[in-house]
């Protein structure tokens, strides 16, 4: 399953602009994502930031445009240290409302 997650990824990036998967995540807020460890959480949006529901934990658009730049990766613990929350953004950005090919 994650391989062909990384072929989807592959296509998207090539199609498409960080803008318009950010543009996702915002067309997104308030739904449920998971953690690869199995939490569930939503999120809203305030300016550039992506706040996580039930925590004071924000996590800014930078962070979310340096992961999509360092994709594929194999775990939330392959982004870089450039990358705060990786958890939760790595969430976000391999789920298929916002990973998808246009």
């Amino acid at each position: 399953m994650v391989h062909s997650i990384w072929i989807v990824l592959w296509f998207d990036k090539m199609a498409s602009s960080f803008d318009v998967v950010w543009n996702r995540i915002r067309q997104h807020k308030g739904e449920t994502f998971t953690t690869i460890r199995g939490l569930s959480f939503s999120y809203s949006i305030l300016g550039n930031w992506v706040v996580i529901s039930d925590t004071d934990f924000r996590v800014t658009k930078s962070s979310f445009e340096n992961a999509y730049h360092e994709l594929p990766v194999e775990s939330p613990d392959g982004f870089g240290v450039d990358v705060q929350g990786k958890y939760f953004i790595y969430a976000i950005l391999l789920d298929k409302r916002i990973v998808k090919n246009q």
